[in-house]
């Protein structure tokens, strides 16, 4: 269970995964500033860094973050130096991380940022663990996106044994020491669910937040490529009997451990 006790508006430490992210980044960056700023302004948070984690990219995506960096202290780069994956993306960017909350979106900006505010409402008083965010009004998205979603939080919740719901959606937010102590691994796709999947097993409590979806307008999504899928697949059979070991292991976890609908 979440300490609700803090002093003073958290700090919040924005990670953004990106990989060829080159067209849309610099938007997503001002995007980011303006809405963090704007938290910042109304008490929300009292500071915040953002972390550009670039993935091996082969276009200027690392120099568009340094860029941001040299204009404003509070942006960061970390790289690597080939192409890792989005889940180890994240778990660089956890240890770049120095304060106290971490959010971990897209770098092309799924959703609007504002929706930091009732996420840590909910961890800071709401005795809440881990907030996940849900998309609704997913126009634009189509079909075979909806209906891969769900197929995969169902695969998911049979598999490993706990109750997801949109899993792989891009929006986290958690504190920086809960998410480093959920000893991760996966190095692809398949880190959302392990995220969750791990943090329910381990007892804490997660809560899903409905948010509208903003649809990329920049670039393009690697999510279906065959490549991405492939290594889902593999991360998939090689992570879940880990799982699975945690849930037999946490015998106080109780049966269908679910998400909390917000």
């Amino acid at each position: 269970m979440a300490d609700a006790t803090v002093s003073g508006p958290p700090g919040v430490c924005l990670l953004l995964p990106a990989w060829n992210e080159a067209e849309g980044l610099e938007h997503a960056l001002d995007d980011a500033r303006a809405s963090l700023d704007a938290l910042v302004g109304a008490g929300v948070i009292g500071r915040y860094e953002v972390v550009v984690i670039d993935d091996g990219s082969t276009d200027d995506t690392a120099a568009i973050a340094t860029a941001a960096a040299e204009a404003d202290p509070r942006f960061r780069l970390v790289a690597h130096e080939r192409n890792r994956g989005v889940g180890a993306g994240l778990r660089t960017g956890l240890e770049a991380a120095s304060l106290e909350y971490v959010v971990s979106t897209d770098s092309d900006m799924p959703v609007d940022l504002a929706e930091i505010g009732p996420a840590l409402d909910l961890l800071v008083r709401g005795g809440v663990d881990v907030v996940a965010g849900r998309r609704i009004e997913r126009h634009g998205d189509g079909l075979v996106r909806w209906i891969c979603t769900e197929g995969y939080d169902l695969v998911v919740s049979a598999a490993i044994g706990v109750r997801v719901d949109d899993v792989n959606f891009a929006f986290k937010v958690a504190r920086t020491d809960l998410l480093r102590s959920l000893d991760l691994r996966s190095d692809g796709a398949f880190i959302d669910a392990e995220l969750i999947a791990s943090a329910l097993l381990m007892g804490h409590e997660v809560e899903v937040l409905p948010m509208t979806y903003r649809p990329r307008q920049f670039g393009q999504s690697s999510t279906l490529t065959p490549r991405t899928l492939a290594r889902l697949g593999r991360e998939f059979v090689h992570h879940v009997p880990r799982l699975r070991r945690l849930r037999r292991d946490r015998r106080s976890t109780p049966d269908g451990a679910a998400q909390r609908n917000g």
